[in-house]
């Protein structure tokens, strides 16, 4: 049995990279809302169907809700999948079946990527108490 050689196409690398955060866990988080996007979602409760941190799982919603990838509002915020655009619903339509027919292409993409900015920034802060 062979592997499908899934090609990734230009426009969906960028929109990974810009609007997605080019990481996994942002990607998990908006294939989960999309798949029940009948619904709104508190953070707590994406944390744990994704089994993630909760505060990590906080940030990346506030990230891709920045971009506008996902919608939310109210006190205390929830989310839902709400994309900004006709043209991001297709984008994340086509990262979806991309995901289904080769996961193994997405992960491909999120390593050749842009490192995760979450990961960044907490690197940023491990250096400053190993400088400090």
């Amino acid at each position: 049995m062979t592997m499908e050689v899934v090609e990734i196409p230009d426009e969906l690398r960028r929109f990974f990279a810009d609007r997605v955060g080019g990481s996994v866990d942002q990607l998990r988080i908006a294939l989960l809302l999309r798949l029940e996007s009948d619904r709104e979602w508190s953070v707590g409760e994406v944390a744990a169907v994704l089994n993630m941190p909760q505060a990590s799982t906080g940030m990346r919603l506030f990230l891709l809700r920045s971009t506008g990838v996902i919608g939310g509002s109210g006190m205390p915020m929830t989310y839902r999948y709400e994309p900004a655009s006709p043209q991001f619903e297709a984008m994340l339509a086509l990262i979806e079946e991309t995901y289904v027919r080769s996961p193994e292409a997405l992960k491909r993409l999120a390593s050749s990527g842009s490192p995760d900015p979450l990961q960044s920034f907490a690197e940023a802060f491990d250096l400053r108490k190993r400088n400090g």
